[in-house]
Formats: C-alpha cells, structure tokens, sequence
C-alpha cells in the first residue's frame, strides 16, 4: 500500500490513486487499525497537489472509492449480521476500554473480570458483538471524561510503551531496555534526517511519516504495546538510513556522499 502511495505522489493520476485506495483497502481488512488511514492520505494528497483544488478532488475520490470497493463486501456483510454500518472489525471498543482501563493502567491483554463490575456485565449479556463494542466504547468516553487528567497522563504512558516497551509500572527487563536502546537511536537518526536531509527528499518521504505519526496517534489513544510497534519497524528503519549516512559524513566519512544526495550543514 505505501509503495503505492509514493508511487501516486510521484506521479499523480486516477488510477493510482485508485489502486492505492483499494489496496489500503486490503490492509484493512488485514488489520483494522489501517483503516483510519484513508484520513491522513487525503490530508497528504491535499498537502501534496495544493492548489489544485479540482485534482485534489478526483484524487482523494478514487482513494476513497478503491478502499471502499474492497471493503464492500465485508461491509455488506456486516450490515447483514449486525443491521450497522461497521467497514472492518468489531473490536475497537473492546481495545479502546482495555487500553483506557485506569485501574490497570491500560496494560491489560483481554478484559478481566475484575475490570468490569456486575451491573457492566449485565448489560453486556444478550448483546450481539457489535452492540457490546459500542457499549464498551461508550463507556470508555464516559470514563475519559470524568477523568480527562489520568487520560492525559496514560496517553503518554503509552507512548513509552508504544515505542520503548517501558512505562509499564514494573521494573524492566534486559530485553526492555535494549529494545528501548536502539528505537531511540532510530528515533535520533530520524531527526537527524528531518534537520539535515534536503527538502525534496522530506517531501518524498512524508507518506512514510505520516504512517509512523498515525501509528503512534492511534495506539497513544486506544490501546499500546511493543508488539504494536512491529508493522511500522520497516518505516522507522528507511527514514533511519539517511541519518546514519548523515552521521557518517559528519565523521568525515565523504566517500559515501555519492550514495545518498544530501545537504550536510
């Protein structure tokens, strides 16, 4: 999908717009956290075709008409089961409630069953999945907006353990604090490449950006863990690459200059 994605930025037209669009689609379907997405590619063809209103348009159409043609058929399907409107899984609440739960500071895996009291359960009885989600969702809101500070705070939490696999309130293993180690010597070679690397090759890479932001985003508010990490490693590693280069050159490294064109202040 990303690759189709850069590729259409590149070189703007429908049909890649398109096939882009619907294979976000199968990425959807595949893992239903890519379904936001579709949002951050509409404001980056916006950032990307600016001032093209009219291209702007039909572009971020056929995005959202290929992702929503692949995800017909499970949407009709869920529309069927559920009478709903529900594009991908049914487990957003569930992982938004496990992830708020202030109690267990959101580093819960499944629902316990002493993260819900007796007259929550009871209401969950007799609900089909769909309902039960959005009952669990509801009550998450509820929740953060009682508790707007703790939510603030866990956001954060999650964060650390999003990216460093920290901040879980226990002691952290070996394993822990080397992969904590090495995300944020990647983390530094990122920024070295955002300060250092030329303009157009910042601009190339911001489809590769926005799916680390959005990664992030999303898990900082729903629900966090390294193993959330894992899909976006290979961005983290491209955007990485240009850093160490950096680095290299500011050693004196000059024979690498012709691998990777960049302005080295």
């Amino acid at each position: 999908t990303i690759f189709l994605v850069l590729r259409a930025f590149e070189r703007p037209s429908l049909s890649r717009f398109f096939t882009a669009g619907g294979f976000l689609g199968l990425a959807s379907l595949c893992k239903g956290t890519a379904e936001f997405f579709i949002i951050f590619l509409i404001a980056l063809t916006t950032l990307f075709i600016y001032p093209k209103w009219n291209l702007i348009l039909k572009y971020s159409l056929a995005l959202v008409v290929g992702f929503l043609i692949i995800l017909s058929p499970w949407i009709v399907r869920n529309y069927f089961l559920f009478k709903a409107f529900i594009p991908s899984s049914t487990v957003g609440g569930y992982n938004f409630y496990i992830g708020n739960h202030f109690e267990t500071e959101g580093a819960a895996f499944y629902v316990r069953n002493d993260m819900i009291d007796e007259n929550f359960k009871n209401k969950l009885m007799g609900l089909d999945e769909h309902q039960q989600d959005l009952l669990f969702f509801s009550k998450t809101m509820e929740r953060i907006s009682e508790n707007p500070g703790s939510f603030s705070i866990l956001c954060f939490k999650k964060l650390a353990r999003f990216w460093l696999n920290l901040g879980y309130g226990r002691s952290p293993s070996y394993k822990s604090l080397l992969t904590a180690g090495i995300n944020i010597i990647l983390i530094a070679l990122i920024i070295l490449f955002l300060k250092y690397g030329r303009k157009d090759y910042f601009l190339r890479a911001l489809p590769l950006i926005a799916v680390i932001v959005y990664f992030t985003l999303f898990h900082m508010v729903v629900v966090a863990g390294i193993h959330y990490f894992f899909p976006i490693v290979p961005y983290v590693i491209i955007l990485s690459v240009p850093g160490i280069i950096i680095s290299l050159n500011k050693l004196g490294f000059r024979f690498l200059n012709g691998v990777l064109p960049l302005t080295i202040k």
